[in-house]
């Protein structure tokens, strides 16, 4: 019952609802599509530069952790957290021990050296791993000299992605109606005759059968 007082009777104003369905469907379908699109070419180019660069910062950890040079190890990971603009950089023994991190809370916030005496979990094997956890990806490289002698690991932000995609959605959003209101002046200019000459033609069918 509803859906018939809503459903309007009028063969002129149940083309032109149709009409902007069909906009507005397309409109959703497209900015869906490309906003999956522009999202997982973003995440695939981010994912491959940090992955180079948590790769560069285990080849450069190595000779600090063969030697013990803590305290320069620390001034390593500072140049490499403003230069990647990471969140975090940890960098661990192979057992775990954390032998330096430094963190933020946002890419625009200094940074701040985090607690060293933590014990962590490292990836099974030598190949690392990548784990995205909400809107946060983390790289996980191990270091190596001969053996794997530790692990560095560094995050990064994924919230300029989301945003981007939410962006995606509100334009998409504001095309269809600005797209519906635009198809429903240019019907209501030219197809108004047309439907209304339907709509008796079609009006005269129904009735042909009383008149005989």
């Amino acid at each position: 019952m509803g859906i018939k007082k809503v459903y309007p009777r009028r063969f002129y104003n149940q083309i032109t609802l149709l009409m902007s369905v069909i906009i507005v469907g397309v409109f959703l379908a497209f900015g869906s599509l490309t906003a999956k699109r522009q999202t997982e070419f973003l995440q695939d180019t981010m994912k491959e530069n940090a992955v180079k660069m948590t790769e560069s910062l285990a080849e450069s950890c190595a000779r600090y952790l063969l030697i013990s040079d803590y305290a320069g190890l620390d001034e390593l990971l500072d140049r490499f957290l403003s230069m990647s603009g990471s969140l975090r950089i940890q960098v661990s023994r192979a057992d775990g021990k954390v032998l330096s991190e430094v963190g933020r809370e946002a890419e625009t916030s200094p940074p701040a050296r985090l607690s060293d005496d933590l014990m962590v979990e490292g990836p099974d094997g030598t190949t690392g791993k990548i784990t995205v956890v909400g809107d946060r990806m983390t790289i996980v490289k191990p270091v190596i000299s001969v053996n794997v002698i530790g692990w560095a690991a560094i995050t990064y932000s994924l919230k300029n992605i989301n945003q981007m995609r939410w962006r995606i959605w509100i334009e998409t959003a504001i095309a269809a109606i600005c797209w519906t209101c635009i198809g429903i002046v240019v019907f209501m200019i030219i197809f108004r005759r047309f439907a209304g000459a339907v709509q008796k033609l079609s009006y005269f069918a129904r009735n042909l059968g009383n008149l005989k």
